[in-house]
């Protein structure tokens, strides 16, 4: 299992702020499971420079 980190945040804003953040970085994320696409697009997507990071997991 990969690390798990956790975030407090200090109100719903700094969170909605983070994951804007996020997807403006095109990072590949998914929430309490469900992957932005399926997994093979996921890692053509990021091959091609068009996500670039490691995978996140939010829940």
């Amino acid at each position: 299992m990969a690390d798990q980190h956790r975030v407090p945040f200090e109100s719903r804003i700094d969170l909605l702020c983070l994951l804007d953040h996020l997807m403006r970085k095109r990072v590949p994320f998914g929430v309490d499971g469900i992957s932005p696409a399926p997994s093979d697009d996921v890692a053509l997507l990021t091959a091609s420079d068009e996500l670039s990071g490691p995978f996140i997991e939010l829940s």
